[in-house]
């Protein structure tokens, strides 16, 4: 009786920590594109311009991923609310550079901007969440509902800097980022202490290098539009260049996801659906 007691036990604790990890990584949006721009996971399904399929290989595994010629990309108005960017969250993408354009910040591609348009001419960032990197930094800046420039903003502009360069220095910088060739970029955002953290083939780039209060944050649910490869300021006229290059599984988690998940993400490359 005590052997089944413990075996009962040891079942049920399995259970539990099996269980706390499934809601550690609760994904939320998951866009493939292995032959569709659809979201397998919430239906948050958009419309492409400029965007083809093509075949790659990823850390060694053949894939069907999408291709951004930088006229185009991906916007999605509907079906939303399952994102829920908000108190914690993170994005991840595989993503493969074929193009630089633009000098200094302006060569930066937006993998993801979700937020409200309706107040982006004031202010392209405003009311946003965007997940971007150029050759020299990954950015992630979450924003609020504020007018510009008394927004209450948090953001982050992570790298890894080589030994000459300090942390200010964004010349010094350099992600290690070369044309065509494979990436997962990840950026973590963890709302109750204002953490971001920002991700490189599963390794930290840097954690808050720059970050102010957090609060009044555009809430998940008033979000009606989301770009992928888009940049908003391009769209209004100024700005980054459209994301040139491959995407592969560009997921989003309701959860800011630690560092062993993360690496987790960048060694097992996920299966066509």
């Amino acid at each position: 009786m005590r052997h089944n007691t413990n075996t009962v036990k040891i079942i049920l604790a399995c259970f539990l920590i099996i269980t706390s990890f499934a809601q550690s990584q609760t994904l939320v949006a998951r866009w493939l594109y292995d032959g569709s721009i659809n979201d397998s996971v919430g239906n948050a399904n958009g419309v492409a311009t400029g965007v083809s399929f093509v075949g790659a290989s990823i850390n060694g595994k053949n894939k069907t991923v999408a291709s951004f010629d930088g006229t185009g990309g991906i916007e999605i108005t509907s079906n939303l609310n399952s994102l829920k960017l908000g108190n914690q969250f993170t994005i991840s993408a595989w993503v493969n550079v074929a193009n630089w354009n633009g000098t200094g910040g302006n060569n930066s591609f937006t993998v993801l901007t979700a937020g409200v348009p309706s107040q982006w001419p004031v202010d392209p960032h405003q009311s946003a969440y965007t997940a971007a990197f150029n050759s020299n930094y990954s950015n992630f800046v979450v924003e609020s509902v504020d007018s510009y420039p008394t927004r209450v903003m948090t953001a982050t502009r992570s790298s890894t800097v080589n030994a000459t360069g300090t942390v200010s220095d964004w010349s010094q910088r350099t992600l290690g980022i070369n044309l065509n060739e494979w990436h997962l970029l990840t950026w973590s955002y963890y709302g109750p202490s204002n953490t971001i953290t920002s991700y490189l083939d599963g390794n930290v780039l840097f954690i808050n290098e720059s970050s102010s209060n957090g609060s009044n944050l555009v809430p998940y649910n008033s979000i009606s539009t989301v770009r992928i490869g888009l940049d908003t300021q391009k769209i209004l006229g100024s700005g980054a260049p459209f994301f040139s290059g491959m995407m592969y599984n560009l997921e989003v988690y309701d959860q800011a996801l630690n560092s062993a998940q993360i690496s987790n993400l960048y060694q097992a490359v996920p299966e066509p659906s």
